[in-house]
């Protein structure tokens, strides 16, 4: 069990980390927005990464 506390804490950070990561994708989803001369593959690629790092972060 302490390993995999260990292991846990290394891939996914402590949850002050977590929390700050959630922050940082929260702000960018809350601002985002098509960029001067950016395609929309680009922009949805742009968007479903911070999606994805939401809900690899358990945040709706």
């Amino acid at each position: 069990m302490e390993m995999w506390e260990k292991l846990r804490i290394t891939y996914e950070g402590t949850n002050k980390v977590k929390e700050t990561r959630i922050d940082i994708l929260v702000a960018q989803y809350e601002r985002f927005q098509m960029q001067q001369g950016e395609s929309i593959s680009q922009m949805y690629s742009r968007f479903r990464d911070i999606t994805n790092g939401l809900a690899g972060l358990e945040k709706n």
